[in-house]
């Protein structure tokens, strides 16, 4: 029967951490630090939008000049039940893809120059209107 050979990885382990360490490379890793983001603000708007009386019609964004739009969809209250929300539908330029931001969520969306590059209707396309908020960051 042939011999196994037996290895000790732990021993090996240790010497090469010590061999790294003894060298300058080795060590505890450390994370790079951290570097604020910053970017400059001129102006913040607060805007309430409200949906279309047709559910099944777009509302567009007001006019204001945006690099980002938080959506903010508080269109329920909930402490008082007897004020629903809705689901949001967002889509740019009046055409294409849409998504959801759901009730008591907020998304930012990146837009090109305005914040009327978004229009926003409810997903169920009920004929009530909702009422929601806009962060529009310039």
């Amino acid at each position: 029967m042939a011999a196994i050979n037996s290895f000790n990885y732990a021993a090996l382990s240790k010497a090469l951490v010590d061999a790294l360490e003894d060298s300058g490379i080795g060590g505890p890793p450390t994370a790079p630090a951290v570097q604020p983001v910053t970017f400059d603000v001129t102006d913040i708007q607060i805007h309430k939008v409200t949906t279309a009386v047709v559910g099944t019609d777009w509302v567009d964004a007001p006019d204001a000049p945006a690099r980002v739009v938080i959506v903010r969809n508080d269109s329920s209250d909930p402490l008082d039940p007897a004020v629903g929300g809705a689901h949001l539908e967002v889509r740019y330029n009046g055409a294409g893809q849409t998504f959801r931001v759901n009730i008591n969520s907020a998304e930012p969306l990146p837009v090109v120059e305005d914040a009327s590059e978004l229009s926003f209707r409810r997903v169920d396309v009920s004929n009530t209107p909702v009422t929601f908020t806009l962060q529009v960051v310039n």
